[in-house]
């Protein structure tokens, strides 16, 4: 009986050095807890240890794994270039199985998707490089999420998959030299695409299937097959976009219908291999409204698919905004401005063409205009929105404390203040070191490409150490040692005394 007392006291000390040498650091205040995951440490176990609302911050390094996020966490990388999630090319890298879910700061690389969401809303995935997937983002049945500020190149198929999604926001990302399409939309309602940079992607740079009341606003499109392809999708609001140098054409509208094309800039498009390259192209297409467009320097403005093959039927739209709203810029057009009016047969000029610009029979620019439209990224005189996302406003019981972060669009320069000190610059989510006891204030600028500068919320958080101090490591091994010596002097005794 001795001998089993025994040989138990000595494997539950055993267990107790052995817990705590594995110690990872963690951190619960008020109910919320940060988990700090080095690279000799899992991603994954961290998240399955976390509780909803909880953080995961993930030191620089290499993390050969398939994340699974089943739980509304934030799950946050120190710097998206030098922290990498590898998925050894294979398996879903990062997927997501929970609402409210927030992906940042990570390099998410060689898996069938980089990071795949389906069936679950309000995901926030900002500040990535996803690259080198077969699909880099997936997105299935995900309403409400934003993907912001990523780099999404070099996937072996679609840099982001759309499907059957509602109310989410795609802005200010990179999306480029993927072997597809660029963004591939299928069934997506009322979303927007806006501000991002999709160029040199095999096919389209953004691609519509059945899709309805979207916006697609103020992108530069450029190097790919085609800028915009749109297949069975009506009620789409096409504007303010850059469109240039598409191999096939700027925008293909292929039976497509009740759309709003305005205020896009198509140049040099249909300089590709494809004989029939144009801005617009038309295949059984009706009542899309298209005007304030500047087309320039292309092979051929618009192509309608019915010039070539008479079974197919033509396409009827409507080509201005009326008067003195007016229509489209055409730089191979010129003709003389002396009249003016609705009929252009009032006296006196007024910048449109007197003469109309056919298209065909059925389409014509009643009021082309004489000088470009003239579409630039519009004067921005609005300031980036900027959200901190750790620190919290809690108290920490470590000195070193993660600083992560989104940006509405591209920043030229980013800084903090920690307690109304100098700026600080930093150029991707970080840490704040060394901090002292007590309370501290943090507040995040950026400064857009246009020159204005916006400002966070500011946060109050404090550091309490002495009541919290985590367990050194180098502690654990001494007192695993000692309970060890304990035990085996234990046995040594209790044997001598029988």
């Amino acid at each position: 009986m001795k001998n089993v007392v025994l040989l138990t006291l000595v494997l539950l000390l055993l267990s107790i050095s052995m817990s705590m040498l594995g110690t990872r650091l963690v951190i619960t205040v008020n109910g919320s807890t940060t988990y700090d995951v080095s690279p000799s440490q899992s991603i994954q176990e961290a998240i399955n240890s976390a509780q909803p609302g909880d953080t995961i911050f993930v030191h620089s390094g290499t993390y050969y794994e398939h994340v699974v996020v089943s739980k509304s966490i934030s799950l946050i990388g120190e710097n998206r270039g030098t922290t990498i999630v590898d998925g050894t090319k294979a398996g879903y890298v990062i997927e997501v199985k929970a609402d409210n879910v927030t992906i940042s700061g990570f390099t998410i690389q060689n898996g069938e998707r980089g990071i795949c969401i389906w069936n679950y809303d309000s995901v926030n995935v900002t500040d990535n490089r996803v690259a080198h997937n077969q699909y880099g983002i997936w997105l299935h049945t995900s309403n409400y999420s934003i993907i912001i500020g990523n780099v999404i190149t070099s996937n072996n198929r679609t840099g982001v998959y759309w499907r059957k999604n509602n109310g989410t926001i795609i802005l200010n990302n990179t999306i480029s030299d993927n072997a597809y399409d660029g963004v591939f939309m299928i069934n997506v309602t009322y979303s927007i695409v806006r501000e991002n940079t999709i160029t040199a992607n095999n096919q389209s740079g953004i691609s519509l299937s059945d899709s309805s009341g979207n916006i697609i606003t103020k992108n530069t499109i450029s190097n790919n097959f085609d800028g915009i392809y749109s297949f069975y999708s009506n009620g789409n609001i096409i504007s303010g976009n850059h469109i240039e140098a598409n191999d096939e054409s700027g925008i293909f509208l292929d039976v497509a219908f009740n759309n709003s094309i305005s205020g896009n800039s198509l140049k040099s498009n249909g300089y590709g291999i494809y004989p029939n390259g144009c801005d617009i192209y038309l295949l059984e297409s009706l009542n899309n409204t298209i005007y304030h467009n500047d087309f320039v320097n292309n092979p051929q403005h618009v192509y309608d698919d019915s010039w070539e093959f008479p079974d197919v039927s033509p396409s009827v739209n409507i080509w201005d905004d009326g008067y003195p709203s007016g229509g489209n810029y055409w730089s191979d057009y010129t003709d003389v401005d002396e009249k003016s009016g609705p009929d252009q047969d009032l006296p006196g000029g007024d910048s449109i063409w007197d003469t109309p610009y056919t298209i065909d029979t059925n389409n014509t620019d009643r009021y082309p205009l004489m000088n470009p439209w003239v579409v630039p990224l519009p004067l921005d005189t609005t300031p980036p929105t900027l959200s901190i996302l750790s620190p919290e406003s809690k108290t920490y019981s470590v000195k070193d404390v993660p600083l992560a972060y989104t940006v509405s669009e591209s920043a030229s320069w980013i800084g903090y203040s920690l307690d109304n000190m100098a700026n600080v610059t930093i150029t991707g989510n970080t840490t704040l070191s060394g901090l002292s006891e007590g309370s501290h204030s943090l507040i995040l600028y950026a400064t857009d490409t246009a020159g204005n500068t916006g400002a966070s919320e500011i946060i109050y958080f404090s550091i309490k150490t002495k009541q919290a101090e985590p367990f050194p490591l180098w502690n654990a091994g001494v007192v695993a040692v000692v309970l060890i010596g304990t035990a085996v002097a234990a046995i040594f005794f209790w044997r001598r005394r029988k």
